[in-house]
C-alpha cells in the first residue's frame, strides 16, 4: 500500500511498510551552517479505534496544544543534529499551514505561508509537519493523520507519528529534502539511501504502548493519568524516529 508523501515536487513514494527518503544534494548540505527550526505537530492527537465491521469504527481527537510537544521537538532536533550546525527557533503558524494545504499541494508554498523568519538570518529551514497515510499498521482503509493513538484487536495498543521533516532553503524555499519520521535497523548511510539499498528494513513511526489505555470507548473518556502515559509515549516515540529522516536528508555527524 502507498501514500504520497508531501514532498509531491519531489515525487516521493512512501510504502506501508517501508519508506524512502529524498536526500539533500551533498553540495547544498555543505552551505548550511545556521538553520532555523520549527514543529507544528503537537496541537492535537488522534484515537482510533477498529473494530469488526466499519461501522464500529470511529476516530476521536483531543487537543494537546498544551503538552508542549512542539517545544520537545525542537529541543530533540537541536540535541540530535550536529553540533557543526547553528539552530533557530523560528515560529510557524499550523493554522496558516492547514489553510495553505487546502490551497496547493506545493509543500514549500504551504511552509511559506506559515513560517516567521526570525532577526537572525539562516540558510536553511527544516520543519516538522504532520502528513496522512492509510492504515500502515493493520491494513484497513482508515486514514491517519499526524500523531495519534491505534487500538484494533490483535495489534493491541500503539502509538504513531505520521510526520515529514523538511529541508528548504532559507531565501527561495526550494525544496531541499525530506524524509518521513521511521526507524531502521540497519542504520544505511547517505548511500544507501540515494541507491535504495539496505532500506526493508524501514519502517513508519509506530510502536505498542500501555495496555491500559483500552478501557476508553473515545478521547474525552481518558483520564489525567492516561493523558501523561500518552504524552510520554508519543514523545518518546518522537525522539527515537528522528535520527531517520535527519540522516536520510543528509544531516548526520
Amino acid at each position: 500500500m502507498k501514500h504520497l508523501i508531501t514532498l509531491v515536487c519531489l515525487c516521493v513514494l512512501l510504502a506501508g511498510c517501508t519508506t524512502t527518503a529524498a536526500p539533500a544534494k551533498p553540495e547544498e548540505i555543505k552551505r548550511i551552517s545556521r538553520i532555523g527550526i520549527a514543529s507544528i505537530v503537537g496541537d492535537r492527537i488522534e484515537y482510533m479505534r477498529i473494530g469488526i465491521t466499519a461501522f464500529t469504527n470511529s476516530t476521536t481527537s483531543g487537543d494537546t496544544s498544551g503538552w508542549g510537544i512542539d517545544e520537545f521537538v525542537l529541543g530533540e532536533l537541536e540535541t540530535q543534529l550536529p553540533s557543526s550546525y547553528n539552530t533557530v527557533r523560528v515560529n510557524m503558524d499550523r493554522s496558516a499551514y492547514e489553510a495553505s494545504t487546502a490551497k496547493t499541494v506545493h509543500i514549500q508554498e504551504n511552509i511559506r505561508e506559515a513560517i516567521t523568519p526570525g532577526n537572525e538570518d539562516v540558510d536553511a529551514y527544516l520543519v516538522l509537519v504532520p502528513t496522512y497515510s492509510h492504515d500502515f499498521i493493520s491494513g484497513s482503509y482508515n486514514r491517519m493523520h499526524g500523531l495519534g493513538i491505534f487500538r484494533r484487536q490483535g495489534y493491541g495498543i500503539r502509538v504513531y507519528a505520521i510526520c515529514d521533516l523538511i529541508l528548504l532553503d532559507a531565501q527561495s524555499f526550494e525544496l531541499l529534502g525530506g524524509a518521513q519520521l521511521a526507524f531502521d535497523g540497519n542504520k544505511p548511510d547517505l548511500r544507501d539511501v540515494v541507491t535504495g539499498r539496505n532500506l526493508r528494513s524501514v519502517v513508519l513511526a509506530e510502536r505498542r504502548t500501555v495496555t491500559s489505555l483500552s478501557a476508553a470507548a473515545n478521547w474525552d473518556e481518558f483520564t489525567p493519568e492516561q493523558h501523561e502515559q500518552i504524552r510520554t509515549s508519543i514523545t518518546s516515540l518522537l525522539r527515537d524516529a528522528l535520527d531517520y529522516p535527519i540522516r536520510a536528508i543528509g544531516l548526520h555527524k
